[in-house]
């Protein structure tokens, strides 16, 4: 039995899993975080209740244990919110540590990402590239006095080197990282990759 390892998976990954699904048998394991009230849904439970009906076991993993079931895990999924020219991934916070303990054990790493992600940008400050978000799932406001003046921050988005990534699938298909450069170029114009918007703005 295969153990397929998804993170926070999106739409798209969500898509791909349903439809391998029809075709062979895998566990599903969802690396996600913790509800934030007792009260909340288990976490994808609309997505686990589609592969159930299709017969594929799924099992959610909060991101505290996940290294524990690493020795096991055959292949993982990732979406992306963008791709970038030399293969890094800006995809969900958490992705990062998983596809490290992936490449740590041999494990394949699948990047799923529509063409209209792709990106002719390489070279890029990782600090800007990220997003912040609420802190409030981990810092409780209501103990004004402990907080006060402490800068909380909490990510949203990471950068996934492109030597941790094995596999890229577009809906053209599945590409190596040395052939997005190819894709890129047949979507984008010369002038339009060469184009600086903040330099245009400076002047």
């Amino acid at each position: 039995m295969d153990y397929v390892l998804v993170h926070q998976p999106s739409a798209t990954v969500q898509k791909f899993i349903l439809r391998a699904a029809a075709k062979r048998r895998f566990t599903v394991l969802i690396a996600t975080e913790a509800p934030r009230a007792s009260s909340d849904e288990p976490p994808y439970a609309h997505f686990r209740k589609k592969l159930s009906a299709v017969g594929i076991s799924s099992i959610n993993v909060m991101n505290a244990g996940l290294m524990a079931h690493m020795p096991r895990i055959n292949k993982v999924v990732l979406g992306a919110r963008s791709v970038l020219a030399n293969g890094g991934v800006v995809t969900d916070a958490g992705a990062g540590i998983i596809a490290r303990a992936a490449k740590e054990r041999g494990t394949s790493v699948i990047v799923l990402s529509g063409v209209y992600k792709l990106s002719p940008e390489s070279s890029v400050d990782e600090e800007n590239l990220n997003e912040w978000g609420s802190s409030m799932s981990h810092v409780s406001f209501a103990d004004g006095p402990l907080v006060n003046g402490v800068d909380v921050r909490s990510a949203a988005t990471e950068l996934v080197p492109a030597e941790l990534v094995d596999t890229y699938i577009t809906n053209l298909g599945a590409h190596s990282r040395n052939h997005l450069s190819t894709i890129i170029a047949d979507h984008y114009k010369q002038e339009d990759v060469d184009f600086q918007l903040w330099d245009e703005l400076e002047r």
